[in-house]
């Protein structure tokens, strides 16, 4: 079952969400936009019906204007419908933030009414995993909510656990960590996603020193390894190898540096780093990254990897007939103007769903209360999303045993 976000301005959401709903889409969440400076409107989070395929443009293109909305599918990697979700009752609340950041931090606090060790002793706690975000990754902060809230269907769906968004509206990076500190005693883990790209490994060692439950980073330890295996999945695809390969990452973020090393790892030869940020520019050649310019790009590299959510065009001019584009962010590229060599051989899609990774992750966590989350074990969580064959798809079938494989996998390095 496939799950879409839709952006719809605000006078136009109240139609959209009509028309979906009376054609089986489920909505899982929706947040209304509070920011001074966006235009007023809805971003909710839907999913195709199970019993036909179809697309939310071939229900709304005859009924709204396609400037009233856009459409984005949180799949992208993978087309064909992906796994089965049954919501028990729809979401439809526009002041997610204040239920999030008040009522269920509230609620939270008042489990700490008893000592910290009978606190973790509790069932209920040792089911209970803290969705931690401050937002600060997105151009609106409320996409955080609504990505969290996705999140936990998918782990209550396939691994049982209950995942408990919560949104720290946060002034800087110390109230962060101590807030998010204050409530661990909470869950019998964390992950934390959606934070600003300007966190490194010193900002993640200062968040897990500052608890004793496991702490994972979804940037560095479900993002990269995903993409990093689509990267591998991609160039096995066309049988080409990875050996003295160069490969350019155009956009870099918190979890760049990690990538660096599980491209190495794979073979690569040279990874060059391409930002506008000299501070992220400066973090990314503290590792083995080689900060370079587009022109480099171009020139030197035999695989461009263009990060998520990046507003950038390339030149398919400048592109040889045997690079190999594998953008995250679908509007990088004309792809009627490019080389039909270089079409055939690139990938265009979005972030890779949290199902590759999410699940399996934290249920080989609950099993075993692992929490030496270093470069390895990325590259463990890569090696778990590896084709062996030629399946014709970038990552695994996502399925149940799908889930029990990597869990299994987890353990035995």
């Amino acid at each position: 079952m496939s799950i879409f976000s839709i952006e719809a301005k605000n006078n136009t959401a109240k139609k959209i969400h009509l028309l979906l709903s009376e054609n089986g889409f489920e909505i899982i969440s929706l947040v209304s936009p509070k920011s001074e400076d966006a235009e007023p409107a809805f971003i909710f989070s839907v999913m195709a019906p199970q019993s036909r395929r179809i697309h939310p443009e071939e229900i709304l293109k005859n009924d709204i204007d396609s400037e009233n909305y856009r459409i984005k599918e949180n799949l992208g990697i993978f087309e064909d419908s992906a796994f089965d979700i049954h919501i028990s009752k729809r979401v439809d609340n526009s002041e997610i933030l204040d239920y999030t950041s008040n009522r269920v931090l509230n609620v939270i606090k008042q489990d700490s009414i008893n000592t910290v060790e009978k606190i973790k002793n509790l069932p209920l706690i040792q089911n209970r995993l803290g969705l931690v975000s401050d937002g600060n990754a997105y151009d609106l902060r409320q996409s955080s909510v609504m990505n969290m809230e996705r999140d936990a269907v998918i782990l209550s769906k396939f691994s049982g656990i209950n995942g408990v968004p919560v949104f720290i509206n946060s002034k800087n990076e110390d109230d962060f960590i101590r807030n998010t500190a204050a409530l661990a005693d909470n869950f019998f883990a964390l992950r934390i996603s959606g934070i600003t790209k300007q966190y490194d490994e010193d900002e993640f060692a200062r968040i897990t020193n500052a608890v004793d439950i496991p702490v994972i980073f979804n940037d560095t330890m479900e993002r990269a390894p995903a993409i990093a295996a689509v990267v591998a999945n991609s160039l096995k695809r066309i049988d080409r190898s990875f050996s003295g390969k160069n490969v350019a990452i155009i956009g870099i973020s918190t979890m760049a540096e990690m990538l660096v090393n599980l491209l190495k790892y794979l073979g690569f030869d040279r990874v060059y780093g391409i930002d506008s940020d000299p501070g992220m520019l400066s973090k990314f050649e503290r590792g083995e990254g080689i900060v370079a310019t587009m022109e480099q790009a171009y020139v030197n590299s035999d695989v461009i990897i263009v990060m998520p959510d990046l507003k950038l065009v390339l030149d398919e001019k400048r592109l040889n007939h045997r690079q190999i584009i594998i953008s995250f962010s679908n509007s990088c590229v004309n792809k009627q103007k490019l080389p039909s060599s270089v079409l055939k051989n690139s990938f265009f899609g979005y972030d890779p769903n949290p199902f590759y990774t999410l699940p399996g992750l934290m249920t080989f966590i609950k099993k075993t209360g692992y929490r030496d989350f270093d470069k390895n074990f990325s590259i463990r969580v890569m090696k778990s999303l590896l084709l062996k064959g030629d399946e014709g798809m970038l990552l695994p079938r996502p399925n149940n045993t799908f889930i029990q494989n990597q869990v299994r996998f987890l353990g035995l390095e």
